[in-house]
């Protein structure tokens, strides 16, 4: 054994045989070797845990890393616990800098701090940290990709007028992605971390104390259309719509969004399937109808003299209103956005003062002027005849499976008559394109076999062929009609 200095023993005599044998190694240079294993001396624990001896101490720390990023991280919301993997939040045991901070706490240190250190070792109360490190952009990301889920909307307050109910205001709530950050950034070392997301609230744009300034006696407009032979889903459809809308308010200079009031035309929210246009023919959708109440809301608000932000007519002219006065709706495409002009808040009632008619109102104040609205045809396009084979038909027949509508290219003139006399006029236009003739045709069948092409009619195009047409046009008194709208109509309505 190399030789002790008397410093040595005087130390070994405090400290015992055990302490003279770790000077004694430290002295001869044991230390790299026997005493420390990976780097580190037998017995010490990082973070309460003792690495294998068998293992090196960056393979040991490897698998720890591997099993931490794999842990799932509990993330404490308002309403719910949530869960991501700490590799996900950017969390990660950093091997290379555990292992040299451990080297450091031996190495930096005096010879009688290495004596006490390997002491304490030897008696397992050697702890040494675990290093981990945080990246704030995968941090950052994870949080923007969890906000949709923590987000809730809030509710506005409004009347249900039907059963004369309030239904009160409720917050919402965001998450705050900076603030839950600058949390992870101070905590991410915590072990074991559970992160508490940092929401904030978001506040209804229709207060409680808002419902009281409507006085819902006074009748801005109101207009009515009429559903029936369009019964069963469609009606359930409309039916589901309306009530969505029921006791909405809009501030003053508030835009209102069709699309945001009635929300998702789903079959978890009730509704069904009934004939929504596609390519020019009518096919089975879901929520089928809904459009029949944009086009209501719609007409009440060009007679209530409301600004409209956002309209588009449908591609084909509606049984259920004017010309010019329709509007279509496609969830997530297209809109229906009005503002409200006025000083006072309005409120929208539907009902229904038939079994299949359906009544919107907007309320809130009385009419300023007498509004008239005007459709003015000023192109009109000819539809043609389609023909579809199907083989599927009995041989030597033919079916026809929609009615052929003339386009047309209209401007609204919206004049409102004011009680001092002064009148204002403002325009804009509506396309609504031609409707093909849709007949369904066995092979074999000869178009001079199918009725007489009505007056209508431009042409013939058998499965996307066009072909000359040779037949002659229908007699007035067999022509079919289109719904009353081949003509637009003029209404005045207060």
């Amino acid at each position: 054994m190399p030789l002790v200095s008397a410093r040595q023993k005087r130390l070994a005599s405090a400290l015992g045989l055990a302490a003279v044998t770790m000077m004694a190694a430290l002295t001869s240079g044991w230390w790299s070797g026997t005493l420390i294993h990976s780097d580190i001396a037998p017995g010490t624990t990082l973070d309460g845990r003792l690495p294998e001896a068998a293992l090196e101490l960056e393979d040991w720390l490897g698998q720890q890393q591997s099993l931490m990023e794999q842990t799932e991280v509990p993330l404490l919301a308002q309403r719910e616990t949530l869960g991501l993997k700490a590799r996900d939040l950017g969390i990660s045991l950093d091997v290379v800098g555990t292992v040299e901070g451990a080297k450091r706490g031996f190495q930096d240190a005096s010879l009688v701090r290495r004596i006490a250190l390997l002491a304490k070792a030897w008696q397992g109360k050697l702890d040494l940290p675990i290093v981990f490190s945080f990246d704030d952009t995968t941090a950052k990301e994870a949080l923007q990709r969890l906000a949709p889920w923590i987000r809730r909307e809030p509710v506005d307050a409004r009347l249900d007028l039907g059963t004369h109910q309030r239904i009160r205001a409720v917050l919402g709530s965001r998450l705050d992605i900076e603030s839950t950050l600058r949390w992870l950034k101070e905590h991410y070392r915590d072990q074991p971390l559970v992160v508490r997301l940092v929401e904030r609230p978001i506040a209804p744009e229709v207060t409680d104390e808002m419902l009281s300034a409507v006085d819902v006696t006074r009748v801005l407009s109101r207009y009515e259309t009429s559903f029936s032979g369009r019964a069963g889903p469609r009606a359930v459809n409309i039916h589901l719509a309306a009530q969505a809308l029921d006791g909405w308010v809009l501030l003053p200079n508030q835009v209102f969004s069709f699309d945001h009031t009635v929300g998702t035309r789903s079959t978890r929210r009730g509704y069904r399937e009934a004939p929504v246009i596609v390519n020019d023919e009518l096919e089975p959708g879901v929520g089928g109808g809904v459009c029949q109440v944009a086009t209501t809301v719609h007409a009440a608000a060009v007679y209530g003299g409301l600004e409209v932000v956002a309209r588009r007519s449908h591609s084909r002219p509606s049984g259920y209103a004017s010309l010019g006065l329709d509007a279509t709706v496609i969830e997530g495409e297209v809109d229906l956005k009005l503002r409200n002009p006025y000083q006072v808040p309005l409120m929208i009632h539907t009902s229904f003062p038939g079994p299949y008619r359906l009544r919107v109102e907007w309320l809130g104040r009385d009419p300023p002027a007498v509004i008239e609205h005007l459709a003015v045809i000023k192109k009109r396009e000819p539809y043609y005849r389609r023909l579809i084979t199907h083989p599927e038909l009995r041989p030597g027949t033919s079916e026809r499976k929609q009615k052929g509508i003339s386009g047309y290219e209209v401007v609204s003139v919206v004049r409102a008559r004011y009680p001092d006399g002064h009148v204002t006029t403002h325009r804009y236009r509506s396309k609504y394109w031609p409707v093909p003739e849709v007949y369904w045709v066995s092979p074999g069948v000869s178009p001079v076999s199918l009725p007489r092409m009505p007056e209508e009619a431009s042409h013939v195009e058998w499965d996307g062929r066009e072909i000359e047409a040779t037949q002659a046009s229908t007699p007035p008194n067999e022509r079919d009609g289109h719904d009353g709208l081949d003509e637009p109509t003029s209404e005045s309505k207060r």
